[in-house]
Parts: structure tokens; sequence; C-alpha cells
């Protein structure tokens, strides 16, 4: 996870939440995790190509969002 986010962390926003997408998609707790420590690395800064990362407040969602589908994952109908 580490690498994971290390990676994503560098990228612009855009490219973070694709990439959180589908991890709350395929792994369960994998885009909540991703999503959490790109919250820890988020300071709202502007990268070099201009672009803003993602901001803690939109990550906190994308998190719960994580959460949220994986416990649905686990219903059983």
């Amino acid at each position: 996870m580490k690498n994971l986010v290390e990676a994503l962390s560098q990228r612009d926003r855009a490219i973070q939440e694709w990439r959180i997408g589908h991890l709350v998609q395929c792994v369960q707790g994998c885009g909540r995790r991703a999503a959490e420590g790109l919250s820890s690395r988020a300071d709202g800064s502007a990268d070099a190509s201009g672009e803003r990362r993602l901001g803690s407040a939109r990550l906190a969602v994308l998190s719960t969002m994580a959460s949220a589908t994986a416990e649905i994952a686990t219903l059983t109908l």
C-alpha cells in the first residue's frame, strides 16, 4: 500500500481519483487505505504541473465511499 500511495501522490488529481475509484471497486478495503494514505500526504498545494492534488476533505469522502462500498459488497441478498 505504501508503494501505491507513493506512486499516486506524484500524479495529478484526476489520476488519483480515477485510480481510487478502481481500487474501491476491485479490492475490499484497498480503496479506503489508498485514500487515507493520500489524505495524509495532501496539503492542497499545486504540483509542478500546476494541478492541485486531492485535498483532505475530498479524500475523506472517497475513503467513506470506499468503506460503504466494501460493506455493501459483503451483504447477501
